[in-house]
C-alpha cells in the first residue's frame, strides 16, 4: 500500500475513533506527504458515515432489546463498554 493511502486510513480510523491526538498526528504527517486539504476532507467524511452509521445500528439495536426485558439492555451495553475495558492493561491484576 503506497503511503499516500495509508494514511488516508489513518486519518479516517482517527476521525472514527474520536482521537483528536492521532488525527493531528497523521494529519501533519499527510499534509508532509503532500495530501491535499480536499483529500483529507473527503477521508474524513467517509469515516464520518461509517460511524454515523454503525451508531444508527447500535441505537436500533438497543431499542429493539429495551422494550421486552431491561436486564438485556445491561447485558448488551456491558459486553460492549465494560468488558473491553476490563481488558486494558491497567486493569490487570
Amino acid at each position: 500500500m503506497d503511503e499516500k493511502t495509508s494514511l488516508l486510513i489513518c486519518l479516517g480510523a482517527s476521525t472514527a475513533a474520536n482521537c483528536i491526538p492521532c488525527f493531528e498526528h497523521y494529519h501533519k504527517k499527510a499534509s508532509a506527504a503532500g495530501l491535499t486539504s480536499e483529500e483529507i476532507l473527503e477521508a474524513v467524511e467517509l469515516a464520518s458515515k461509517v460511524k454515523s452509521g454503525a451508531h444508527s445500528v447500535l441505537r436500533n439495536r438497543i431499542n429493539s432489546i429495551s422494550s421486552p426485558n431491561q436486564c438485556e439492555v445491561f447485558s448488551f451495553l456491558r459486553t460492549l463498554w465494560i468488558l473491553p475495558i476490563k481488558r486494558l492493561p491497567i486493569f490487570s491484576v
